[in-house]
């Protein structure tokens, strides 16, 4: 394997680095985000719960009630997160091995292309990811596999998926 890099392998390191400062720049300030959404949960039902054994409530329940479902619901939406960074791990994982491969002979490249496109998709845990990717693979633009993922998801009828 030659050291040389090409402009491709220059390319690909450089969305490869990217990725990276991303998912690692992003990390904490959404953790932090989380923690302060949890702690306000736990503020609120303390703040109904002494409400509620004054012998004068002065703030109604129902307000409490609303307060608590959009904390609940800001938290829940802290999931995309998860789902972030597994897609961004799974794209440097390919870069990683784009790279590799760029790096062997002709015989080589086409032997682990093969491999590697059946690992990939072995990988996906979301069953959009395994719709792009057979749309990609069968030939399909970037904005038609991502709009057979979408019908895929309306058809599926669910927002929420296990991974």
């Amino acid at each position: 394997m030659s050291n040389l890099k090409t402009p491709l392998n220059q390319i690909l390191l450089l969305c490869e680095a990217q990725l990276k400062m991303l998912r690692d720049e992003s990390d904490l300030p959404v953790k932090k985000l989380s923690e302060h959404f949890t702690e306000l949960a736990h503020m609120t039902h303390q703040l109904f719960v002494l409400n509620n054994k004054s012998a004068n409530p002065s703030i109604d329940n129902f307000l409490f009630e609303q307060l608590k479902l959009k904390i609940q619901e800001s938290i829940v939406a802290f999931q995309f997160y998860d789902r972030m960074i597994q897609q961004i791990n799974h794209v440097v994982e390919h870069i990683e091995s784009a790279n590799v491969l760029l790096g062997q002979e002709i015989d080589e490249q086409h032997h682990h292309l093969a491999l590697a496109m059946s690992l990939i998709r072995k990988n996906y845990t979301m069953e959009n990811q395994r719709v792009i990717f057979d749309a990609i693979i069968n030939g399909k633009s970037v904005e038609d596999a991502l709009s057979e993922s979408k019908n895929q998801q309306k058809q599926d009828n669910s927002d929420i998926e296990l991974f």
